[in-house]
């Protein structure tokens, strides 16, 4: 997620901040604090918690640098354009602000699951906003796509008021009375406003802080906070940003999805889903652009429609949510199924949270959903791809309500191929049609004794415990099913073939 320094120091008012020098405005994802022990390279995506005297006197600074110090730092730093820090009171021990630090990083990596989880399940705007609320402690709106501009708090009692109503078009929101459209030149300036940005409003004297939302270069909305119930802090400039990148999700509806990946490594898919022979001199440079090896873990999701959905506008919407909800993964929309590429070794998401993060979608959506096995060859991609898209259908054909796994389902899945082309009953042999008929004639249960007798791998035990019969006439059975049909029941060949058949009539 964005996390800043500026965001951290937000929330460590309590341990007395010396001296500061943070960028509000600049974009950071930190991704997790250490003890600084000493290290003569630092990593920017790192957040350094030291103690100032153990810092060295003149470091050779990364491109960017965030440290929290106990005491002042060096001059070096200091003087480094590329440094941000936080100095706090030497008599803060150093456990204790790491154990807040840390404590911080998990809050945010908690709100950021549950923005994501929220936007899975498509919540409503009303729990959108709620969340947003304990984040900033003051009211939060999010506006959709407005040519005019919203006011807040209308009363229609007040001349000034008055006079502004007269200027707009008269229309309320739903559901809120206290909200119209109102035309005003000085905010509908605003709308052309890229990233996070200041105004004060001369209605309440407030200042207001907007992020406003754009796809490509149109507008669609803005997500806004006031100072009505406290100060701004440095940091809301960069949380702004940060939920209005969720906001944006929820409010961009049955866009038509690209995924952005290079041209070689879509080339090099589309090679591999045409089964054409790829060389791995040829392939790898695609897979290292982007920071994958050959010989990682993958998995391959297909996620389809159900057949009341609506065609396509489900699916477009569906992979815009997914290429963001899931990281490190390869989306395209194909025979409309959409196809995923997890890799499992570079996704900071185990196998596990994907899959739940999939459960929440497919219960929110008319979709169903199919996985492949793992694999460790990209070059095989062709077979898995296979494996998912067969899961996903025999998923919407069976109107299953979860994720179908390859592995889990291949035999139901393999019978249900097989019904789909032929009647079960062209597989029956002669042989067989005998015992079936006998047992109508005779109103016996040769075939379900048989079935039974199969099921339990020969054993005559767990077959006359399961039917409540003697031991003697499960054998005598037995013997009636071999006289029958002709066949030997010890022969693998027919036990496989009977099994089958067995489970394909049903």
């Amino acid at each position: 997620m964005l996390l800043n320094l500026s965001i951290l120091k937000d929330r460590l008012q309590t341990l007395h901040i010396l001296q500061a020098q943070t960028d509000p405005m600049q974009k950071r994802t930190l991704k997790f604090p250490r003890h600084y022990q000493g290290e003569t390279t630092f990593d920017p995506s790192v957040l350094y918690v030291a103690v100032s005297e153990n810092l060295p006197l003149n470091p050779d600074l990364p491109e960017h640098l965030c440290l929290i110090c106990l005491g002042f730092p060096p001059a070096a730093y200091v003087s480094a354009k590329e440094c941000e820090f936080v100095c706090i009171r030497t008599d803060n021990d150093i456990t204790q602000v790491f154990q807040l630090v840390l404590e911080i990083f998990y809050e945010f990596e908690s709100l950021n699951e549950t923005f994501k989880d929220m936007i899975i399940a498509r919540q409503s705007y009303e729990t959108f906003g709620k969340l947003c609320y304990r984040i900033f402690q003051t009211p939060v709106s999010a506006f959709g796509t407005f040519e005019k501009v919203l006011f807040i708090e209308y009363d229609k009692e007040k001349e000034n008021d008055a006079i502004r109503y007269a200027g707009c078009l008269g229309d309320y929101l739903d559901n809120e009375e206290r909200c119209i459209l109102y035309a005003d030149k000085d905010w509908v300036n605003t709308l052309s406003v890229h990233g996070p940005a200041f105004m004060h409003s001369t209605m309440y004297s407030t200042n207001i802080l907007y992020y406003n939302l754009f796809r490509q270069d149109h507008y669609i909305g803005r997500i806004m906070i006031e100072d009505s119930c406290r100060e701004f802090q440095d940091g809301d400039y960069m949380l702004l940003e940060w939920i209005g990148d969720y906001l944006r999700m929820l409010l961009e509806q049955n866009q038509e999805f690209h995924f952005e990946a290079s041209q070689g490594l879509e080339n090099l898919i589309q090679r591999l889903l045409s089964d054409i022979k790829v060389q791995e001199n040829q392939g790898e440079p695609a897979l290292s652009a982007i920071g994958w090896e050959k010989s990682d873990e993958y998995i391959c999701t297909a996620i389809s429609q159900l057949p009341s959905a609506s065609l396509d506008s489900t699916l477009n919407n569906a992979a815009f949510f997914l290429s963001d909800l899931l990281e490190d993964n390869y989306i395209f929309i194909q025979n409309h199924i959409i196809y995923q590429i997890l890799n499992l070794t570079r996704s900071p998401l185990s196998l596990p949270e994907v899959q739940r993060r999939l459960r929440i979608f497919q219960n929110n959506n008319a979709l169903q959903i199919g996985y492949s096995t793992i694999f460790c060859n990209f070059y095989e991609l062709h077979n898995y791809l296979l494996q998912a898209t067969l899961m996903v259908n025999y998923a919407v054909q069976t109107h299953s309500g979860r994720p179908l796994e390859y592995e889990k389902n291949i035999l139901p899945m393999m019978l249900w191929r097989i019904r789909e082309h032929y009647d079960s009953s062209v597989f029956v042999s002669h042989s067989l049609r005998r015992l079936f008929d006998y047992d109508a004639q005779n109103h016996s249960e040769l075939v379900m004794t048989l079935k039974s007798y199969l099921a339990n791998h020969h054993s005559l035990s767990k077959t006359m415990e399961e039917l409540y019969i003697a031991r003697s006439s499960c054998s005598y059975r037995i013997r009636r099913i071999e006289e029958i049909t002709g066949l030997s029941l010890e022969d693998p060949d027919v036990s496989l073939y009977l099994q089958l058949l067995l489970k394909l009539l049903g």
